[in-house]
């Protein structure tokens, strides 16, 4: 699952959550984005150089999800989770397949009545297997929106703390500008203080991020589970 596919659909939102924060001059918005700040400050102090003023920053939130601490760990959570349930379906799938040729061998020896019965008993486990499946792929897909929501909690005091530092009144995501200068884009600041917290919080990078797919943990599944297959006691 590459970062970007990980923000679609986060975009305004968390455009929403940057330039509340930025904007807002309360305290609590301000006590937020503190520790975050301080950081920036000291390392302008340790080099003696002085913050420009820019009212209008950038950055890229594919880029900042891809090389944090956080979005590396959300991709890995994600996607061993995805992997499991892949291999899961794999093996019911192989499993369904012997029980129904097994079913189909068994009709040629069976009466018409029992056929059935055990046919539609057969239909109805296939039913009910495909809904727990479903289940836990949309248990892959809670983990992902949840991990996203905090990623989100994470970059906002961050950004407002650049803001904040740069006297900007404006953060905007890469993407949404037709023409600017690198110099206006934050986002290896923005890595920096998000790794910064994500090892305050015991994190560390992983050895390298999973290139997972889309959070869909029915990938895999089998055309069994997609359709379930009911011999006809009827044909010959």
């Amino acid at each position: 699952m590459r970062g970007r596919d990980l923000l679609d659909g986060l975009a305004l939102r968390v455009l929403r959550g940057a330039l509340v924060a930025v904007c807002a001059a309360g305290p609590l918005g301000a006590q937020e984005a503190s520790t975050a700040a301080q950081a920036t400050s000291a390392a302008s102090q340790a080099t003696g150089e002085t913050t420009p003023f820019l009212p209008v920053l950038v950055f890229d939130q594919a880029r900042v999800l891809e090389n944090s601490i956080f979005g590396a760990d959300l991709q890995r959570r994600v996607a061993t989770a995805r992997d499991a349930l892949i291999a899961e379906n794999d093996s019911v799938q192989t499993a369904l397949q012997d029980e129904e040729l097994a079913l189909t061998e068994a009709r040629k020896t069976l009466a018409v009545e029992e056929f059935r019965a055990k046919a539609e008993a057969f239909d109805a486990k296939v039913v009910r297997i495909r809904a727990e499946q479903d289940a836990k792929s949309q248990a892959i897909q809670t983990l992902y929106e949840d991990g996203v929501a905090a990623f989100d909690l994470e970059l906002r005091p961050v950004l407002a703390a650049i803001a904040r530092d740069f006297g900007a009144l404006v953060m905007l995501e890469r993407g949404q500008v037709f023409l600017l200068s690198d110099s206006v884009d934050v986002s290896a600041q923005a890595v920096e203080m998000l790794n910064a917290r994500a090892r305050a919080q015991g994190l560390s990078a992983p050895d390298g991020a999973p290139d997972s797919g889309p959070a869909n943990g029915t990938e895999g599944a089998s055309d069994l589970l997609d359709a379930p297959i009911v011999p006809d006691p009827s044909a010959n």
